[in-house]
């Protein structure tokens, strides 16, 4: 299929916002996903067509373009129809997860929940939704951890699923997750992926 690139008016710095910035990629995002084109319509229909409203919706975007990674998919006007849809991002290479092992119906999933910075941002829905979870997860809340206490917290007992919910950001295209409000203390994605690929063994 043939797309038109996105594009972003380019206006000078001192008359523009980071907001106004924002608001012009989502509206060009929208226009590129909502391409006129015969193909990708026959995409979007059927999406609509088979979906119905009330669906719990993922769906799974696999690039390896880190730029692709950085727009705001779930910003695609066609969620607005979908509350309860959401946008995953995954490498076009990966290995299969191994299954839980859960060994009985009484055994609970293992999640490690850390929370941290949130300075400026709502993380309260994030906890909320968690411990709707409670009846089927065992849940261990981690609130702004040194990443010694991280450290620890994740050698200490066996989890199936790390949560994390707070700030992010990427420099030298390698991404960052803060812990807590020291930005000096901060988790390369690349390091935790060593850590968990560790952990597992």
């Amino acid at each position: 299929m043939a797309f038109r690139a996105i594009t972003v008016p380019v206006q000078k710095v001192t008359n523009v916002s980071s907001t106004q910035l924002g608001t012009d990629l989502v509206d060009s995002l929208n226009d590129w996903l909502n391409s006129p084109s015969k193909d990708w319509k026959k995409i979007r229909d059927g999406l609509q067509r088979n979906l119905n409203t009330t669906d719990e919706i993922e769906i799974l975007i696999e690039t390896n373009n880190l730029e692709l990674w950085q727009l705001p998919w779930h910003k695609w006007d066609l969620f607005d129809c979908y509350p309860k849809a959401e946008v995953a991002l995954s490498n076009l290479e990966y290995e299969r997860p191994k299954k839980l092992g859960i060994n009985n119906a009484n055994d609970l999933v293992r999640i490690l929940a850390i929370f941290g910075d949130s300075k400026g941002i709502d993380i309260s829905k994030d906890r909320a939704y968690l411990e709707q979870l409670s009846d089927r997860a065992y849940i261990e809340f981690l609130p702004e951890p040194t990443l010694k206490e991280f450290h620890e917290k994740l050698w200490d007992q066996e989890w199936d699923i790390l949560f994390f919910a707070g700030h992010s950001s990427s420099e030298d295209a390698k991404g960052r997750i803060y812990t807590n409000k020291d930005k000096n203390e901060y988790l390369t994605i690349d390091s935790l992926k060593s850590w968990l690929d560790t952990a597992i063994q």
